[in-house]
C-alpha cells in the first residue's frame, strides 16, 4: 500500500501552493502602498498620506500626524533643569567637619556636623530655606571636672568605680534660617549630562554648645541630677552664617549632590548662673565661630512648566 506522502503529484501541488503564497504576500505588503499612499510623478516613490482634518473644540497642535510624530520626538531640543523659570523643592542632608575659632577654639578642636533641611527656589532663582545642625566631637581642650579627678586624672565613685567615661563636645544651630541666590554655570546639552550652580546664602540661626559629660556611674553627688549643669559651661546666642554651595544636578532631575562650605559667627553668653568647676560666676559677651566643610545630597522637585506638557 502507498502512502500519500509518496505520491509524486503531492510534491508538485506543495511547491505550487508555496508559489502563490509568496506572490500573496507580495502583493499584500505593496497594496497599501499603491492604494493609500500617493505616487510622486517625478521619482516615482510613495508619499505619506495627508494629515487627518482637525476636529471641531480642539487646538491645532493637538492633532500630531503619525508620520511625523517619530521626528518631532527625535529632534526634541533638550531643555535645561535649573534654568528654567520654575519654582523647586529642594530637602537635603549634608555631613562634614567643622574648624572652631574664638571662644570654642579655646574649649574643643575639630568636630563632626550633621545637618538637614528645606529650600524654595523660586522662578527668579532666589532662595529660601529652612534648616537644622547638630555637632559632636571628642577633642576636648579644656577640662570642665578638673576640680574633681584625683591625683591619677580619673572621678571615682561611692563604689570605688570610674564615674565618667569621657567628656565629648556638643553643639546645635536650631534653627536657621537663610536667604540666596542660585547662579547656573553650566547647563546641559545632552540628556545624560549633569548641571552645575553655585548657591550663595545668608542667614541667622541661634548656636548653642556645652560640655558633653557622659556618666557611667550615678554614685556621686557633685554630678547627680542637676548638678551636672554646673559643670557643662553650657552658651548659647544669636549668630551669622555665610555660606557657599556648588551644586550638581542629576540629568533626571529628581536627587543632586553638593560641596558647601559655611562660616558661622556667634555671639554667646553663658547660660549657668555659675561654674562649679572654676568657682565663679561667667558673665559677659563671648565671640564664637566655625569654619565648615560639608558634602550632602538633595532631593529636587520642580514644578511643571507649559513646555512640559505633551499633546496628542
Amino acid at each position: 500500500m502507498a502512502y500519500w506522502w509518496a505520491n509524486p503529484y503531492f510534491y508538485t501541488m506543495l511547491r505550487g501552493i508555496c508559489i502563490q503564497m509568496l506572490v500573496g504576500c507580495t502583493l499584500l505588503l505593496a497594496l497599501p502602498r499603491q492604494v493609500y499612499g500617493q505616487i510622486n510623478p517625478v521619482d516615482g516613490s510613495a508619499q505619506p498620506p495627508a494629515p487627518a482634518p482637525r476636529r471641531r473644540g480642539l487646538p491645532e497642535k493637538a492633532i500630531v500626524p503619525i508620520t511625523e510624530a517619530p521626528k518631532v520626538f527625535k529632534n526634541e531640543k533638550v531643555e535645561s533643569i535649573l534654568g528654567r523659570k520654575r519654582r523647586g523643592h529642594i530637602v537635603h542632608v549634608e555631613l562634614g567637619t567643622g574648624l572652631p575659632g574664638g571662644e570654642l577654639r579655646n574649649r574643643f578642636g575639630p568636630h563632626g556636623q550633621v545637618s538637614a533641611g528645606y529650600t524654595h527656589l523660586f522662578p527668579s532663582h532666589f532662595l529660601l530655606g529652612l534648616e537644622a545642625g547638630f555637632g559632636y566631637g571628642r577633642r576636648v581642650l579644656g577640662d570642665p571636672l578638673s576640680s574633681l579627678r584625683d591625683a591619677t586624672g580619673d572621678i571615682i565613685a561611692k563604689d570605688g568605680s570610674q564615674a565618667v567615661d569621657a567628656v565629648t563636645e556638643r553643639l546645635w544651630m536650631l534653627p536657621t534660617l537663610k536667604v540666596g541666590k542660585m547662579f547656573v554655570l553650566r547647563k546641559r546639552a545632552r540628556a545624560r549630562d549633569w548641571e552645575h550652580a553655585v548657591l550663595l546664602h545668608v542667614g541667622g540661626t541661634y548656636f548653642s554648645y556645652k560640655y558633653g559629660i557622659n556618666s557611667v556611674s550615678n554614685d556621686i553627688s557633685q554630678l547627680d541630677g542637676d548638678r551636672k549643669k554646673g559643670y557643662d559651661r553650657l552658651a548659647s546666642g544669636p549668630a551669622a552664617t555665610l555660606e557657599g554651595t556648588y551644586f550638581l544636578q542629576a540629568p533626571r532631575g529628581s536627587y543632586g549632590l553638593f560641596l558647601k562650605v559655611q562660616y558661622l559667627q556667634g555671639f554667646t553668653q553663658s547660660r549657668r548662673a555659675y561654674d562649679f568647676n572654676l568657682a565663679k560666676t561667667t558673665t559677659g559677651t563671648m565671640v564664637a565661630s566655625i569654619l565648615s566643610f560639608q558634602l550632602g545630597l538633595a532631593i529636587t522637585l520642580f514644578s511643571l512648566d507649559e513646555q512640559e506638557y505633551f499633546y496628542y
